[in-house]
C-alpha cells in the first residue's frame, strides 16, 4: 500500500538512508566523463567520494553507540558533529569543483538540496539526543534536581 506524498512522514532513520543517497549519487556524478574527465579524476573526484563515503562512516558511527552512559552521548554526539562537517566539506568541495571545472550548477542542484537536507536531519538526530540524554542524566543524578 502506498502512502500519499503529503501525508508522508520523515523515516526516523532518514539521516541513514539520505547519506547513503548522496553517497551513490557522487559516485555516478563523479564518474561521469563529461563531468569529470579522467585525468581530473584524482585531484576532484576521489576527495569527494572519499567525504561522502565518510559522511556515511561517522553516520554508522553514531548510530551504532548504544548510549548507556554519559561517555557514550558524547562519543555519539561527536560522530554526528563530523558528519555535519562532512556535509559542509561536500559543498565546499562541489562549489571549488563548479568554480574550477566550470560545471553548471543545474548539475549540481539536486545533489546541493540533498546534502542540506542531510545537514538538517542531522540537526534534528542531535537535537532529539539532546532531548533524551538530559532527561537520562536528570534520571541518573536526582541530588542535582534538588539543589
Amino acid at each position: 500500500m502506498s502512502v500519499l506524498k503529503s501525508r508522508r512522514e520523515q523515516s526516523e532513520m532518514q539521516f541513514f538512508q539520505t547519506a547513503v543517497d548522496i553517497q551513490d549519487k557522487l559516485i555516478e556524478f563523479c564518474m561521469k566523463e563529461e563531468v569529470i574527465p579522467k585525468k581530473y579524476r584524482f585531484v576532484y573526484a576521489m576527495p569527494i567520494i572519499a567525504t561522502a563515503q565518510q559522511l556515511v562512516d561517522n553516520v554508522v558511527d553514531a548510530n551504532t553507540i548504544y548510549v548507556k552512559s554519559n561517555e557514550d552521548a558524547i562519543d555519539r554526539r561527536r560522530y554526528q558533529q563530523r558528519a555535519s562537517g562532512d556535509c559542509e566539506k561536500l559543498l565546499q568541495k562541489l562549489q571549488s569543483l563548479r568554480r574550477v571545472r566550470g560545471i553548471d550548477s543545474a548539475q549540481l542542484k539536486e545533489i546541493v538540496g540533498m546534502i542540506i537536507s542531510e545537514k538538517g536531519y542531522i540537526t534534528a538526530w542531535r537535537k532529539s539526543d539532546n532531548q533524551r540524554y538530559k532527561e537520562m542524566k536528570k534520571a541518573s543524578n536526582p541530588a542535582a534536581e534538588k539543589q
